[in-house]
């Protein structure tokens, strides 16, 4: 077993951090597409549409941080041993976690 900052998976906190940053880009560009919708007059129809293709961007990239954010959680938690956690709270939940998830 290894200790805690030898398992941390730094790939996947590299991938949720790209991952973020697109998503505050996309949310970005979004936003930016609907304020020049709405200062041009358009209908509500419009400005739905212009905003649909972002909102669906932002749920997808959500649920890809979510997997990967979990994944990272999922391979510390194999890869720490329980004598290595110093905090009791800590220790008891990962253990739990791991009896209920069968990690």
């Amino acid at each position: 077993m290894s200790t805690v900052t030898d398992a941390i998976p730094w790939g996947y906190l590299a991938a949720a951090a790209v991952v973020l940053l697109l998503g505050v880009g996309v949310g970005l560009v979004g936003l930016w597409q609907v304020v020049v919708t709405l200062t041009g007059g358009t209908t509500l129809l419009a400005l739905l549409e212009t905003a649909l293709p972002y909102l669906v961007a932002l749920v997808v990239l959500a649920l890809l941080e979510v997997g990967i954010v979990v994944a990272a959680l999922v391979k510390v938690a194999r890869e720490v041993s329980l004598d290595d956690i110093d905090s009791d709270q800590l220790r008891s939940l990962v253990g739990r976690a791991r009896r209920r998830f069968s990690v």
